[in-house]
């Protein structure tokens, strides 16, 4: 699971601690990644970071993925661990 610290930077992220939104997006993926980076083996770390932050809309991010063999990967293994 992402260390709660990574998800109070990523709140506090905006001036007016809304979601981050366009331009902020890639320095929140970021973020994410090298929280994940910790906790992940390398494999599956490869998943995720082939995924982009398209939103963020109340505590919940979404990604885009390259491919459906990499969603299936990320949702079947990982979900758990992302949420």
């Amino acid at each position: 699971m992402i260390d709660n610290g990574v998800l109070e930077e990523v709140a506090a992220m905006t001036d007016d601690g809304a979601a981050p939104t366009g331009a902020e997006l890639p320095e929140v993926w970021k973020r994410c990644l090298g929280a994940l980076g910790e906790s992940l083996p390398t494999q599956n770390l490869a998943f995720i970071r082939l995924c982009r932050l398209d939103a963020v809309v109340n505590d919940t991010a979404l990604l885009a993925v390259p491919n459906e063999f990499a969603k299936e990967i990320i949702e079947s293994r990982l979900r758990a661990v992302i949420t």
